[in-house]
């Protein structure tokens, strides 16, 4: 048995080495995507057609070009000491793409696969949830809202901010103790974070959620006839299985960790166990699926066919959505 995890201990330097690979080449890759263009194929429709909806233009619109979509410039890239770029989480984020598109097609092909296969498809299923545009924007949110909180308390009163501003050497005469308390108590100010300082948070998260996902009861779930999945910029949802849960993570006994990994097929990890299995779906699952897709979406939904965006678009209101964090700060002092 301990065999079948052997491979384990040689996925670091695996890694390392394909990355290494990638640098030597010089590939500088610019325009970096969230949603890889290989994952975003899996979705086009009868004639090869994929059907995008864009928050941005509020439009429905055929022949989407997965290289143009859910990309960033430079969303990966690091800032070496000598100032030169570093494309080291490009490259990385490409080697789980890599190692895990064989893996996929044979799920798609419903094949069995190796438990080191599905161990790779766990770790591109993992980094998808962490890479994630939204993922990043809201730990910069949360960041940048826990340093205006320590502002806040920091200069918790008038007579605490003109202590605070006597005792320092050399400040602007012209900022008085009112103008700053009154400042930094308001709302008139946001404290921002470069993702260059974001990612390697979002790196660190990326082990925890691939163990959790290895070590739990894997379900593929086949679309019935005439049904399908849709994806979006957030294509990692968590959602309670049976009855309504008062907090969403992750880890949390109840939640499914779900992605849909093309038209036909979905992923659901549950409880711990091991393994992976096939079933259909019921319409009714592909539904809440493909709505739940929707209503995490902030920048796009991809999908088969025009009818399918448009009805999702008016179950969940999407066009009138507002972009906030998956993070909240909790106000209560007690």
């Amino acid at each position: 048995m301990q065999e079948d995890y052997d491979f384990i201990q040689e996925v670091n330097k695996m890694i390392q080495e394909r990355v290494i690979n990638k640098d030597r080449n010089q590939q500088k890759p610019i325009n970096q995507h969230f949603v890889p263009e290989s994952y975003q194929k899996r979705f086009r429709g009868p004639d090869n057609v994929l059907w995008a909806y864009y928050f941005a233009h509020k439009k429905i619109l055929p022949n989407a070009q997965p290289r143009r979509i859910g990309s960033v410039p430079n969303l990966y890239t690091l800032t070496n000491k000598d100032g030169a770029a570093n494309y080291y989480v490009e490259h990385f984020f490409g080697v789980l793409e890599e190692m895990s598109a064989p893996v996929i097609e044979k799920i798609l092909g419903e094949k069995e696969i190796t438990e080191e296969e599905r161990f790779w498809l766990c770790y591109f299923w993992g980094a998808h949830f962490c890479r994630s545009r939204d993922m990043i924007r809201s730990f910069q949110s949360l960041f940048g809202e826990l340093q205006m909180q320590g502002l806040r308390q920091k200069y918790h009163s008038l007579e605490e901010t003109k202590r605070l501003l006597d005792a320092e050497s050399k400040y602007d005469p012209d900022i008085t103790a009112e103008i700053l308390f009154e400042f930094v108590q308001s709302d008139e100010y946001y404290v921002a974070f470069e993702r260059s300082s974001i990612l390697p948070t979002v790196l660190r998260l990326i082990p925890e959620v691939v163990e959790t996902l290895w070590q739990s009861r894997i379900t593929v779930l086949r679309a019935p006839e005439k049904k399908s999945f849709v994806t979006g910029d957030c294509s990692v949802i968590l959602r309670a299985l049976d009855k309504p849960i008062k907090r969403i993570g992750f880890n949390v006994p109840g939640v499914a960790r779900v992605m849909p990994i093309a038209w036909s097929h979905c992923l659901v990890s549950e409880s711990r166990g091991a393994g992976i299995r096939i079933e259909t779906a019921e319409a009714g699952m592909v539904r809440r699926i493909n709505l739940a897709i929707a209503s995490e979406a902030h920048e796009f939904i991809l999908g088969r066919s025009e009818e399918l965006i448009t009805s999702l678009l008016k179950a969940t209101s999407a066009e009138k959505r507002i972009w906030s964090s998956n993070f909240k700060i909790s106000t209560n002092t007690c």
